[in-house]
C-alpha cells in the first residue's frame, strides 16, 4: 500500500468520522479514537525512519513495510469500530421504541427492515472477528463500504421521525407525574381539613 492509498484511507475515515458524530450526536466509541491513536503512532515511527536513515536501505524498506502495513490496519480497524457504534446505537434505539407503540405507526414496517439490517450487519462483525485471513477484505467492502452508510440512513431516519414522538411521550409523562403530585398533596390537604372539621 502506497502512502497516497493510507491518505485517501484516512480522509475517507475523517469523512465518516464526522458522519457518525451527525448521526449519533455524540462523539465515536473509543475504540476508534484508539485506533487512531494507534494510526499515528505508527505514522510517526515512520516519519522518523525516513529521518534518520542510517540504517541498511534493505532494513530500512522492510521497516517501513511494517509500519505501512500497521497504519493501513489501524484505520481499518477504525472503519469496523464505527459500524460497531453504529450497531450498538441503533439498537439501543430501537429497543427503546419497542416500549412505544405510536411509533410502529410512525415508522411502520421500516422498522423490521432496520432489525434485518441491525442483524446481517452483527453476522458480519462476528464474522470478521472468526475469519482473520478475510479480516481485511471483511473491514472494507462489507462493514464499510456497505453497512456505514446503510445503518447511518436508519439512526438518521428514525431521529428524523420517532425522536419526537418519544419526546413528546416524555414531556408528557412529566406532565402526568406533576399532576399526579399536585392532586396528591391537594387530596392531603382536603382531607386534612375534612379531619379538622370533623373533630
Amino acid at each position: 500500500m502506497s502512502i497516497s492509498e493510507l491518505v485517501a484511507a484516512h480522509n475517507a475515515l475523517a469523512k465518516r468520522f464526522k458522519t457518525y458524530e451527525q448521526v449519533v450526536d455524540e462523539l465515536p466509541p473509543v475504540e476508534v479514537l484508539n485506533e487512531l491513536r494507534y494510526a499515528l503512532r505508527a505514522a510517526l515511527e515512520l516519519l522518523a525512519l525516513k529521518d534518520a536513515s542510517s540504517s541498511s536501505h534493505e532494513a530500512v524498506g522492510q521497516k517501513e513495510r511494517e509500519l505501512i502495513a500497521r497504519l493501513d490496519h489501524a484505520i481499518k480497524c477504525a472503519y469496523h469500530d464505527l459500524v460497531d457504534g453504529l450497531v450498538i446505537e441503533l439498537g439501543r434505539f430501537v429497543r427503546h421504541l419497542t416500549n412505544l407503540p405510536p411509533t410502529f405507526e410512525v415508522v411502520g414496517s421500516k422498522l423490521t427492515d432496520i432489525f434485518a439490517d441491525i442483524q446481517a450487519a452483527e453476522e458480519v462483525i462476528a464474522q470478521s472477528r472468526g475469519d482473520p485471513a478475510n479480516r481485511s477484505e471483511l473491514y472494507e467492502t462489507e462493514l464499510y463500504g456497505q453497512w456505514f452508510d446503510k445503518l447511518s440512513e436508519h439512526l438518521h431516519y428514525l431521529t428524523r421521525t420517532a425522536k419526537p414522538l418519544i419526546d413528546q411521550r416524555q414531556r408528557r409523562a412529566r406532565r402526568y407525574w406533576l399532576l399526579g403530585i399536585i392532586a396528591s398533596a391537594a387530596t392531603g390537604v382536603a382531607l386534612s381539613n375534612l379531619w379538622s372539621w370533623l373533630a
